[in-house]
């Protein structure tokens, strides 16, 4: 046991996980990839267009799921991709 007190400090670091953006017949994403921060906020996302139809948002599922903003926070911690909705 040590004779005088000692004081250890942890070092932590957030997690990244790799998002895809897939523009489900859209324009190609740019950046087609970005690095995030498990329980941080998204951040930018990118622009996309498709001839003919509205760009409705970045979704968790290719149909149904979530809504995914730059605002929203990142609570999946694996790398996982995000899908544009078309109208």
């Amino acid at each position: 046991m040590p004779t005088q007190q000692e004081t250890v400090t942890a070092n932590f670091a957030a997690k990244t996980y790799t998002v895809t953006f897939d523009s489900q017949g859209g324009s190609a994403p740019e950046p087609g990839s970005k690095t995030v921060i498990y329980a941080s906020a998204y951040g930018t996302l990118p622009v996309v267009t498709r001839s003919g139809y509205t760009f409705n948002g970045w979704y968790m599922e290719a149909t149904g799921g979530t809504e995914v903003t730059s605002s929203t926070t990142v609570t999946t911690a694996d790398n996982h991709t995000l899908y544009a909705r078309w109208t």
